[in-house]
């Protein structure tokens, strides 16, 4: 499932760089069959230790990070949407590289593969909505959920990284 957000169509329109979204929704399952093959195809050309590593914080520098907040209604009430990321963008990585090595990471939490020592990772989290931009030598990792306790929860996990 592919989607664009508005956020990132202005970042695109304005020419600071190209950005890609998944989403954890569909892959979100328990461990069966279907699951483990999807994780296989995700999975497929990534060396081993980039898909065993943690990704945010270990094989990733985050520059920054901070708590995704809408605000809806008369009273203004802050609604939590999830976290977003700036990640240093190292050497030969690419915007369509991390996209594969999210999608990956989110397919093999999805199946059951990754080791249990990585459920602080917020893309182990089911319907975890991942928009990726890029702007100049850093990577904007949007990590959402329509589900207040998911997005909760994002933030939290994000934030600890």
């Amino acid at each position: 499932m592919m989607k664009v957000s508005s956020w990132i169509a202005t970042f695109l329109l304005l020419g600071l760089g190209g950005c890609a979204t998944m989403s954890t929704r569909e892959q979100a399952r328990p461990r069966s069959t279907q699951a483990l093959a999807s994780a296989q195809r995700a999975c497929q050309g990534i060396p081993l230790d980039q898909r065993r590593e943690p990704l945010f914080g270990t094989q990733l520098k985050i520059a920054a990070r901070q708590p995704l907040h809408t605000t809806v209604g008369r009273q203004r009430s802050l609604v939590p949407e999830g976290a977003a990321m700036s990640v240093v963008a190292k050497e030969g990585l690419t915007q369509p590289w991390l996209h594969r090595l999210v999608t990956c990471h989110a397919a093999q939490y999805a199946s059951g593969e990754m080791p249990e020592a990585f459920e602080r990772d917020p893309l182990a989290l089911p319907d975890v909505e991942v928009h990726i931009a890029q702007s100049g030598g850093r990577f904007i990792v949007r990590l959402t959920s329509d589900e207040a306790a998911v997005a909760r929860e994002i933030a939290k996990r994000v934030m600890r990284l």
